[in-house]
C-alpha cells in the first residue's frame, strides 16, 4: 500500500467530518484534503476553533492534509470581476488557514462562477491568483489553479500570473467532461507546472463512475504521470454517495476498489 492515495473530503460519505476521516484512514487512505467551506458559514476552516479540531483529528488519525480547497470560489468566481472583493477574502482565508495547519497547496478552482471563457474572465483570474500568490510570498506555500482551460491558454495562465509559487492543479477528468478537450495532450504540456492531482472517472459528461469505468481517461492519464516520474499526491474526488446509493454497495468497499485501483496504476 502507497501513501500517496488521498481523497478530497466532500467526496467521504459520511455525515460529520470526524466521521469522513475515520472513514478516510479505515481504508488505507493517508491524506484528506480539506475545503475552506463557504462565504455564508464564515469560511469555517480560516476560524481556530475548527482548525483546533482538524488538528487533533490530523493525529488522531495520522492522516495529513495535502491541499486546502477554495471551493467557495465556485459560487465568486475568480472571472468575475463584480465578484473580486469574496474571492479576495476567501483567498485570505484560505491562506490563513494553511499557514495555521500547515498545508502546502492552495487549490484554486475556476469553474462554474468562475469558468473563465473570455480574455475579461481571464485578466481577473490572473488579478486573483497573483493575489494569492502575494498572500503566500515568504512561505513554502504553493498556489495551485484547477482549471479547463486548453494547453496553450494553461501556459498563458503561467505566465501572466508570473510567480515562482503558481502551478497547475490537475484534474484527470474535468478537462474532457467539462469542455470535451483532449486531457492527455493537455496533461503532456502542463506537466512541467503541476503541483497536485486529482483522480476521478466517469463517462462523458455524466455522473462519476469508479476509477477505470468510464471514459475520461484515468489510465492514460496516469501512465503519462508516470512516464513523467510524478511523485506527488493524487487524491479521489469521485461521487462515492452516489455510486453507493446506485449500486447499494458498502461505501467503505467503494473506496477500497478504488485505493487500490489507484495503486495499481502506479
Amino acid at each position: 500500500m502507497t501513501n500517496r492515495i488521498g481523497i478530497c473530503e466532500w467526496s467521504i460519505p459520511a455525515a460529520t467530518t470526524r466521521e469522513r476521516l475515520a472513514l478516510a484512514a479505515s481504508v488505507g487512505l493517508t491524506s484528506v484534503e480539506p475545503d475552506l467551506g463557504s462565504l455564508k458559514d464564515g469560511f469555517p476552516l480560516s476560524k481556530l476553533g475548527v482548525q483546533q479540531m482538524y488538528c487533533g483529528w490530523r493525529d488522531e488519525f495520522g492522516l495529513t492534509y495535502p491541499a486546502i480547497a477554495v471551493n467557495a470560489l465556485c459560487d465568486h468566481g475568480m472571472a468575475d470581476p463584480g465578484a473580486r472583493a469574496t474571492a479576495f477574502q476567501a483567498i485570505e482565508a484560505a491562506a490563513e488557514a494553511a499557514a495555521a495547519l500547515v498545508i502546502p497547496i492552495l487549490q484554486l478552482p475556476s469553474f462554474v462562477k468562475g469558468d473563465i471563457t473570455s480574455e475579461t474572465g481571464f485578466a481577473s483570474t490572473v488579478i486573483c491568483l497573483r493575489h494569492a500568490c502575494e498572500c503566500v510570498r515568504g512561505t513554502d506555500i504553493i498556489v495551485g489553479s484547477e482549471n479547463a482551460l486548453p494547453a496553450e491558454d494553461a501556459l498563458r495562465l503561467i505566465m501572466e500570473v508570473g510567480h515562482d509559487n503558481f502551478h497547475i492543479y490537475f484534474d484527470t477528468r474535468n478537462l474532457f467532461a467539462m469542455k470535451g478537450l483532449d486531457t492527455l495532450a493537455i496533461l503532456e504540456t502542463v506537466m512541467d507546472h503541476i503541483c497536485q492531482v486529482h483522480i476521478k472517472d466517469g463517462v462523458d459528461s455524466g455522473p462519476s463512475t469508479l476509477l477505470g469505468e468510464g471514459n475520461s481517461g484515468f489510465a492514460e492519464s496516469m501512465a503519462v504521470l508516470n512516464r513523467h516520474g510524478y511523485a506527488g499526491q493524487l487524491l479521489l474526488e469521485n461521487d462515492y454517495g452516489r455510486i453507493a446509493q446506485a449500486t447499494g454497495e458498502d461505501p467503505a468497499d467503494l473506496l477500497r476498489r478504488d485505493r487500490a485501483t489507484a495503486e495499481n496504476h502506479l
